[in-house]
């Protein structure tokens, strides 16, 4: 009869932490014997560690079984004190063993939710402080690398200024020689577009001289033409006079 009472009690937290029967007969030993103990002291760092790489679900199952094999090591050493203690009554036995179930489940689930949310939390700052460490070394290492860039171009400028200086000392006129040639560069870009115009000015002299002689040619052609239209008008000239003397020696003859 207690122990029917008993499990009728506990069938709610039997849905919620999925306790078989012979669990729960095995916790209700359990806690009935270990009810003057203190708590389970809290997880330590290797148990927030196996939380924090994705081991909590395993180990939450695993729990059960743990429960259950020492409540099966508790059971044997509540079995062994009843057998040596006088039978209770029946009435105050049912309460104490329902008090006591309740108390144990309450402690139970409040000792689980301690315990999730320490997990969570010490992932969380787990977590957090590894970010930290690898931003720190990031920050570090572009530091170095800083450093290091702003070397090499202190050594390269070196490197220049020494190279120029090698070179003058082998060559102390080369300076003035590539002054000049520069300057001779220069007189050449310019040069360019001046021979370019000067080009252009002689096609266009050429094309006018051109047109010239051909004028000249026309006007020669004019002036024989002239010449030659002065002397037929002269032969008319000619004509028409003795036309008209001989008119008029014809015109005196009449007369």
């Amino acid at each position: 009869m207690q122990l029917n009472a008993v499990l009728n009690h506990l069938k709610p937290n039997t849905q919620k932490h999925l306790f078989t029967q012979e669990q729960t007969q095995a916790f209700f030993f359990f806690e009935s014997a270990t009810i003057g103990l203190p708590e389970e002291p809290h997880r330590n760092s290797t148990e927030d560690s196996i939380s924090c790489f994705g081991l909590r679900k395993k180990s939450n199952k695993e729990k059960p079984k743990m429960t259950q094999t020492n409540a099966g090591a508790s059971s044997g050493a509540a079995a062994a004190t009843t057998t040596e203690l006088p039978p209770p009554q029946p009435q105050p036995q049912t309460q104490r063993s329902e008090m006591v179930l309740h108390t144990g489940s309450l402690s139970f689930s409040s000792h689980m939710s301690r315990e999730d949310e320490e997990m969570t939390r010490s992932a969380l700052s787990a977590f957090r402080a590894k970010e930290d460490e690898i931003e720190k070394r990031r920050m570090e290492v572009r530091g170095r690398i800083q450093a290091q860039l702003g070397r090499v171009e202190e050594e390269t400028r070196r490197l220049s200024t020494l190279r120029e200086e090698i070179e003058s000392m082998a060559d102390p006129m080369r300076k003035e020689v590539s002054v000049v040639r520069k300057k001779i560069d220069s007189v050449n870009k310019e040069l360019k577009p001046l021979g370019a115009t000067v080009q252009k000015k002689e096609r266009e002299y050429k094309e006018a001289l051109d047109t010239f002689n051909e004028k000249n040619r026309e006007k020669v052609q004019l002036i024989t033409k002239l010449m030659e239209m002065e002397q037929l008008v002269g032969e008319s000239e000619k004509l028409r006079m003795k036309k008209l003397e001989e008119l008029s020696k014809s015109i005196e003859e009449t007369v």
